[in-house]
């Protein structure tokens, strides 16, 4: 996979996660010449990051 192929998926991966509103897990596939979504569905296995005690 070349800069370009990665940046194309990453991008999918964003529009994904923007329009969910929530992290995604994709499938994606490349023939050649297109980047291909081929599913996107919310991640359900994140939990919640504590908060380091002193930060504000």
């Amino acid at each position: 996979m070349n800069d370009e192929t990665a940046l194309q998926v990453a991008d999918l991966a964003l529009q994904a996660e923007e329009l969910f509103g929530v992290p995604v897990d994709i499938e994606w596939a490349y023939d050649g010449e297109c980047v291909w979504l081929l599913q996107a569905r919310p991640i359900t296995t994140l939990r919640e990051t504590p908060t380091p005690t002193g930060v504000r």
